[in-house]
């Protein structure tokens, strides 16, 4: 877009932050160096100098007093400048330079921002993306590798400030490395974070179909739109779309994409509708990828809980626990001891797991699998006592609730059970009052 349509806008920079309030942490990050530096100057610079430079001549000190002012004011403008600036490229879509070194590395190519004539991506960012050799040939010509371009870059909505590079024969996105855009639509598909991320989700997939028209080999727009249709229920769609990914990535960019996530995503999907088998196929692929994520673990030993697959369930739990050592909450370490617990066919290695989670972090859910287990072995005082040990820590926790008047039914209390089973009538009577407001 021209200069001229640039200024014809006439937005001001507040006005700006006001209509895109998402851009307030970019226009921090922006612009404190240069308030902190007039703030240290102000606050610092002119006490200091009136205080050294006592004795020395009048027109010295007010000469230094007032280069410390000239400064502060420079600093101000200067914040002033920068936040003019963003608004000025969120209302016109500007572009302006940044600087790419491209550097062969085996087959493929590596492509780092070493530096930027503009502010959004700092001199001290190392940017450093590796591109597969089909990809490498889409985005740049042989001629490139081995020097410095200078070309010219687009800045979106997204407050992480994603960075879209036009190279000489597409267009790159320097933040998730995908080359298979057009103009248009990596702006749609901007526009479409914005919206997703204000859980705008039909909006999004609005904007997502018409960036998909413009180019039907769009993957990050149809990555997005499937997470927009599990948002909204609607699973086959969103299974479709992610199979759709999966599939493009495989073919197309080897090496380039973690498809870890998408895995995820399409597992999750997978468990909405009950799918478990392929839920599980798609969590062992993303461990594959990534065998370090420990989270992955924990819900594989969920899917393969589902399954009736308890020994399988219990080795994903005690890899969870391995690598969670020393770098999860209490909460989360109690979470994974007691879905281990709970597909220990050995009752004393369940026990066992059940303790240690109650003495990591005390739940109703961890009182209440030790009283489940203690209802197996007709120990019937004992699951009343956990099971009112976890009522205590939620008095709303309805299993709790059905298994101490099972326990006091079989214990010979039947008025007793009475009142837990009135309790819980009620509190799913209340329940489905609240889900059909």
């Amino acid at each position: 877009m021209t200069e001229q349509a640039d200024s014809s806008r006439k937005t001001s920079p507040i006005g700006a932050l006001k209509v895109h309030p998402e851009l307030a942490g970019t226009v921090v990050r922006r612009t404190l160096p240069h308030l902190a530096l007039a703030a240290v100057l102000l606050i610092l610079g002119v006490p200091l100098t009136a205080r050294s430079l006592s004795e020395a001549p009048q027109f010295l000190n007010l000469a230094i007093i007032a280069l410390i002012l000239f400064l502060v004011v420079r600093q101000l403008s200067e914040s002033w400048l920068q936040l003019a600036r963003i608004s000025r490229l969120l209302e016109s879509g500007a572009t302006e330079q940044v600087e790419l070194i491209l550097e062969q590395k085996g087959p493929g190519l590596i492509a780092r921002v070493r530096s930027a004539l503009d502010f959004s991506v700092p001199h001290t960012n190392d940017w450093e993306i590796y591109f597969a050799p089909q990809s490498s040939k889409r985005l740049f010509a042989e001629t490139d590798f081995g020097r410095s371009l200078i070309l010219p870059a687009v800045y979106g909505f997204d407050p992480s400030d994603p960075l879209i590079v036009r190279t000489p024969k597409g267009l790159l996105w320097l933040d998730s490395k995908d080359p298979d855009r057009t103009d248009e639509s990596a702006t749609l598909l901007l526009r479409a974070y914005s919206c997703y991320g204000k859980d705008k989700n039909e909006e999004a997939i609005a904007l997502l179909n018409q960036a998909i028209a413009v180019n039907p080999k769009y993957i990050d727009a149809v990555e997005l739109r499937g997470y927009c249709w599990q948002r909204l229920g609607l699973i086959e769609k969103s299974i479709e779309d992610f199979t759709t990914v999966l599939d493009e990535r495989a073919r197309s960019l080897p090496g380039v994409h973690d498809m870890s996530a998408t895995f995820i995503s399409r597992a999750s999907a997978y468990m909405d509708i009950q799918e478990y088998e392929k839920a599980l196929a798609d969590l062992s692929a993303a461990i594959e990828l990534t065998p370090d994520q420990m989270d992955l673990y924990l819900l594989r030993a969920t899917v393969n809980e589902y399954l009736g697959r308890n020994a399988a369930a219990v080795t994903d739990a005690t890899k969870c626990l391995d690598l969670a050592k020393g770098t999860t909450s209490p909460e989360e370490l109690a979470e994974i001891l007691i879905r281990r617990g709970m597909n220990h066919e050995n009752e004393a290695l369940a026990l066992k797991d059940i303790d240690e989670a109650i003495a990591t972090f005390p739940s109703a859910s961890a009182f209440y699998f030790r009283a489940c287990i203690q209802f197996r072995q007709d120990r019937y005082q004992e699951v009343i006592e956990q099971c009112t040990r976890a009522l205590e820590l939620n008095s709303a926790f309805e299993p709790a609730l059905q298994l101490r008047a099972e326990a006091h039914i079989n214990s010979g209390n039947p008025a007793a059970a009475h009142r837990d089973l009135t309790s819980l009538k009620d509190l799913q009577q209340e329940r489905k009052q609240t889900d059909e407001a």
